[in-house]
């Protein structure tokens, strides 16, 4: 299909803007803006497909989500990039069936919950509070409508509502608790004896015939690494840094049509006293009210009457004080401000009236509108003017970057003489990359360096942003494929390699003959000292000890069936480093406890029904997975 449309599609270009924004909010640069739309998926889901796009941006944000743990922006990753893809693609498939769920037993997002969520989002505020304004303007900037966003915020809403109601309505019976407790908190005694391959056939010498066949059987264990070197041209907003310079007019009207961002509105700092209307009283506010003005003017305090007076519990023992407010924000009450806003420092209001009852506002100090004159931040807006310029001219020449790469797969050529930009050639790297190159240290360059569409068709690669406002497209220059080396290079590997496996094979025989004569009825220690090797004592562990390097043999030894009275069981235990281990469960106990184990929460309970769910959905799902789309 690919290729169909790069013989078909000279002269138009087919686009896909694919939003894939997880909760909290991320913005994510335009590289999924620039890349051609692509019909074939990475995986299937029932009858959903989960597309290329998709995947790639969700790969992007679990490596920054990653790099903002390690707090390293530039960490390498490249040693963990197969488990990030895989584990990003397990959890796509996750989402997508949980969605399906949610869809099919009707749960749905209200308007109401998708507003109040969205403003929420401290991005979208101004001064504080959601702006219409600034949530349009963000998402237009970045290339999303607000019904794309939208759109993706209700469904990660909804998959997080099915989450939640499995999770947080699990509960856990007092029986259920002790008893997991119990399990928990058991304790075995256990006994283990480790055979080292290395001390097997110490003497081995391996002929050259045998050498030769263990080098046959693993080549691909002694190949040298594929490599490529590229062509590449770069498009960077840096490299119009210096091409604007705004004149003083430009400036100055950019002044006035912000002057709202230079200016600190006025504040004023009021005390009051609240007087409400109580049902069956006698009390007229507004005539107390006179009454207290009255004495306010023989020169009692504001402060003391708010103490006797005042029926604000909140405010009254500390004379009214109400502290200091910012004119012209709409959540003051207006009766308030424009009372504030008429008073001098140290007068008294007349009684107004407001939803909270009879008031008398006294302006305790106040501090003027103040706006920053223009050649105060004048510098701040050529600044600004010339980042707004290069951004426009950068997204301009974006687009026909994307363009001349796409409509001219064949060659950079057309690209770079259009554009003045340079063609550069790259040094041959392998897949690990060129660790001191910011270009071919980025993961999706080499991702799409060794892509078959660049490889094995020949094609000029999809648009990669290194950066934010930095991209990149390149096409093979070289390609070195993977080889053998030759036997004589890496003989001394080779014969390595095979000396452990025979070890290995005689340690695992010698194990298996010492587990069947353990099974069979022999004594432990007898049966050690016939083979020179010594039982060592037994110990007590609990489920979650620590044996140094040999953890996964307490594991084992929690799996094994417990042993009649007296007796033990066996088992034998392959490590990590190649040895063997015939490990021996002896007993249990289980110690009397008081307070269960936080394992037994209703949160962990709730946490496991979760999980189940998942696990049954996978695995009556018709689940997909295309590997030749995952480049």
């Amino acid at each position: 299909m690919l290729q169909s449309i790069r013989d078909n599609s000279k002269g138009w270009i087919a686009w896909a803007i694919v939003i894939l924004i997880s909760i909290p909010f991320v913005l994510w640069g335009i590289n999924e803006y620039l890349s051609p739309t692509q019909s074939l998926a990475v995986a299937k889901v029932n009858d959903t497909e989960i597309s290329p796009n998709d995947y790639r941006q969700a790969v992007q944000q679990r490596r920054s989500q990653l790099r903002a743990m390690f707090q390293n922006p530039d960490m390498d990753l490249s040693f963990m990039d197969a488990q990030i893809r895989q584990d990003t693609l397990q959890q796509l498939i996750n989402e997508e069936l949980l969605l399906q769920t949610a869809m099919a037993n009707e749960m749905r997002i209200g308007d109401g919950l998708l507003a109040s969520h969205l403003h929420n989002y401290p991005v979208f505020h101004d001064n504080g509070v959601f702006s219409q304004a600034r949530y349009e303007q963000l998402l237009s900037s970045q290339g999303y409508t607000p019904l794309g966003f939208e759109a993706q915020v209700r469904r990660d809403l909804l998959t997080m509502q099915l989450r939640n109601g499995i999770e947080q309505t699990a509960f856990v019976t007092p029986a259920a608790t002790q008893r997991q407790s119990v399990l928990q908190l058991q304790q075995r005694q256990i006994s283990y004896l480790i055979l080292s391959s290395a001390n097997m056939a110490q003497d081995l010498n391996p002929s050259d015939s045998e050498i030769e066949a263990h080098y046959q059987k693993n080549l691909s264990l002694y190949q040298t690494d594929e490599q490529v070197s590229v062509e590449y041209v770069e498009l960077s907003a840096k490299d119009l840094a210096n091409v604007y310079t705004p004149d003083e007019a430009t400036l100055m009207q950019r002044y006035q049509e912000r002057i709202a961002n230079y200016t600190n509105p006025m504040q004023s700092k009021i005390s009051h006293i609240l007087l409400t209307e109580t049902a069956g009283s006698d009390t007229n506010p507004q005539a107390l009210l006179a009454e207290i003005k009255e004495k306010l003017a023989q020169g009692q305090s504001f402060a003391q009457l708010a103490q006797e007076y005042s029926q604000d519990t909140d405010t009254k023992d500390k004379g009214g004080d109400l502290g200091w407010f910012t004119h012209g924000q709409e959540r003051h009450i207006a009766a308030i401000e424009t009372a504030a806003a008429q008073l001098a420092v140290g007068e008294v209001s007349e009684p107004i009236q407001t939803p909270f009852g009879y008031q008398l506002i006294y302006l305790a100090d106040r501090k003027a509108e103040e706006v920053k004159p223009f050649e105060e931040v004048k510098t701040a807006l050529a600044e600004d003017w010339v980042q707004e310029q290069i951004e426009s001219e950068f997204y301009a020449q974006v687009e026909q970057f994307a363009n001349l790469a796409f409509e001219h797969p064949d060659s950079l050529d057309t690209l770079a003489d259009t554009l003045h930009l340079p063609k550069k050639t790259s040094a041959l790297f392998s897949r690990a990359g060129i660790t001191d190159d910011p270009v071919f240290k980025n993961q999706d360059i080499l991702r799409v360096a060794f892509s078959d569409d660049v490889v094995k068709n020949g094609y000029n690669s999809e648009v990669v942003e290194l950066e934010q406002q930095h991209v990149v497209v390149l096409r093979l220059a070289e390609h070195r494929p993977a080889e053998p080396k030759p036997l004589a290079e890496v003989r001394d590997l080779v014969k390595q390699s095979l000396v452990q496996n025979l070890q290995q094979n005689a340690a695992k025989a010698r194990a298996d003959e010492l587990l069947a004569a353990l099974k069979a009825g022999e004594n432990p220690n007898t049966l050690a000292q016939n083979h020179q090797l010594t039982w060592p004592a037994a110990q007590w562990v609990a489920r979650d000890a620590q044996l140094a390097d040999k953890t996964l043999l307490v594991q084992e030894a929690f799996k094994m069936a417990l042993p009649p009275n007296g007796q033990a069981n066996y088992r034998l235990v392959s490590l990590a480093n190649g040895d063997y281990a015939l490990l021996a469960l002896l007993a249990a106990k289980t110690p009397d406890i008081d307070t269960p184990s936080p394992i037994a929460s209703a949160g962990n309970v709730g946490e496991s029904h979760f999980n189940q769910l998942l696990g049954s959905l996978r695995a009556e799902a018709t689940v997909s997975i295309f590997e030749q789309n995952m480049e």
